[in-house]
């Protein structure tokens, strides 16, 4: 197959109609195609792609490829060229390459194709023509899309909503209801996902448990509702009984309450009574931290204590020093270890049958305020500004997340979602994708005061602040 300068410049006029065409029918954005090679990498592609499609031999590919660096090229063939490369600038960086020759591809080809593509890539491809929107619905793609993203199977529809689900808490304006009724700093909120109430405490000695469910609109203490009109939230019950400040609350498998405060003392709550059913003492200093496994309740305090009382009995059945690393200031546990934060700039790993500390992670500069794990790793936040991601088979930081001015208090993840979310000292939360870790996707901005504690859930955010509420960020609503 022989080429002269008229045949090159009727394959490039050809080329760029076809590019045209294309871009108009993904009608892709110009904000949207940030990624481009050099001209001559442009080129070089869209040659390859001719190599491969016509079947060139090297010789005659290196023949074309030359022409194109030629300065004497002939004018037609000049603007050819030019109009080629500001249509090709549009074209999408992941999908450039593939749109050219998509009518002639086999649908069998085809699906070899999309199967490596995204989200976003699939739907564009599905408006290419019939044949490509056919392909670009197959179930197998998509079965395996929801299995490498969420790890359960799925198909077209499913993966549609949960994906537009999930672009929400990135991309838009939630909705946000703000629970009034503490008068002091709320510092801990206790949410079991999924559930129809949460609890919140407070430096004003209180705990209040809240319902997710409408309230009877008669309660005199309804709530300031942002942004959009929604639907209020009511207060179920105030529990008063601590001698001091209550600094951490967690719910117990058996639906109990229980909270820790600067007066030393663990308090167990029933919610149906609304009564403290029992009071733990043996912290020598203020309890900082609690959390809850089948076995045991797991309390951790600024004399360096960790602290086992038996679920049943809620006797003392184990107490572990941590001196040499000072206060411990957080903690989450499983059935067999725990994971805390200490003002040794620490974080642990405990067994807690034995109270060894099985190992440390070393990186953050001040006191680890909050940590969070997963069966792979640990998320950590601290008065040095930074949120690490720590991976627990090799004790190493897998990155940072830098972008809070101040004290990271607190902070929850799903791998599921990719999702992490911070709140600061600074008064912002940061919503991130662990896919993209490099910035937060979104800062939600809405307390007047620092940000003490926060949970979510697939649909929405609950955050306790210095400012005294409880606001309810809601995607779910939009």
């Amino acid at each position: 197959m022989n080429f002269d300068k008229s045949d090159l410049s009727r394959m490039f006029e050809v080329q760029c109609k076809l590019t045209d065409l294309y871009r108009k029918q993904l009608n892709l954005k110009d904000c949207e195609l940030k990624k481009a090679h050099s001209d001559i990498q442009l080129i070089k592609g869209i040659l390859t792609g001719l190599k491969s499609d016509l079947n060139l031999k090297e010789e005659q590919f290196n023949y074309l490829f030359g022409h194109i660096l030629e300065e004497d090229t002939n004018f037609q063939t000049k603007q050819a060229y030019q109009d080629f490369e500001d249509s090709l600038k549009k074209v999408h960086f992941c999908v450039q390459e593939e749109f050219k020759f998509l009518p002639y591809l086999s649908p069998e080809i085809l699906l070899v194709i999309f199967s490596f593509l995204d989200f976003s890539d699939l739907a564009n491809l599905a408006k290419v023509n019939r044949e490509c929107h056919r392909v670009a619905k197959n179930e197998n793609i998509w079965k395996g899309l929801c299995v490498e993203r969420w790890g359960s199977p799925g198909n077209y529809d499913s993966y549609s909503e949960r994906h537009k689900s999930e672009m929400k808490w990135f991309h838009s304006r939630p909705v946000i209801s703000t629970l009034k009724g503490h008068t002091g700093s709320v510092t801990c909120i206790s949410y079991n996902k999924g559930s129809s109430c949460f609890v919140s405490g407070s430096d004003d000695s209180s705990l209040m448990l809240w319902s997710l469910h409408e309230p009877d609109l008669n309660d005199p203490e309804l709530f300031q509702q942002h942004h959009f009109q929604t639907k209020c939230f009511n207060r179920v019950l105030t529990l008063y009984g601590h001698g001091g400040p209550v600094w951490c609350c967690t719910e117990t498998q058996n639906g109990e309450i229980v909270s820790g405060s600067y007066d030393k003392t663990i308090k167990v709550w029933n919610k149906s009574t609304s009564r403290c059913e029992y009071t733990l003492r043996g912290h020598s200093e203020w309890v900082s931290c609690v959390d809850s496994n089948q076995r045991a309740i797991v309390s951790g305090s600024w004399d360096a204590s960790l602290k086992l009382w038996d679920l049943e009995t809620k006797q003392n059945i184990a107490s572990y020093s941590h001196v040499n690393q000072g206060s411990i200031s957080c903690l989450e546990v499983n059935e067999t270890h725990a994971v805390t934060g200490c003002r040794g700039k620490l974080v642990e790993t405990w067994d807690l049958e034995t109270g060894v500390i099985e190992q440390r992670y070393s990186g953050h500069k001040r006191v680890v305020n909050a940590v969070k794990t997963s069966e792979t790793y640990i998320f950590s936040g601290s008065a040095d500004t930074l949120v690490k991601q720590w991976d627990l088979r090799t004790a190493r930081v897998v990155r940072d997340f830098a972008t809070h001015k101040s004290h990271v208090m607190c902070l929850d993840f799903d791998l599921t979602s990719n999702r992490l979310a911070t709140g600061s000292y600074d008064k912002s939360i940061c919503i991130w994708d662990l896919r993209k870790p490099d910035k937060p996707r979104q800062v939600l901005k809405g307390h007047s005061a620092p940000v003490f504690c926060l949970e979510f859930d697939d649909h929405k955010l609950l955050s306790g602040s210095c400012d005294q509420t409880v606001k309810i960020w809601n995607f779910s609503s939009i």
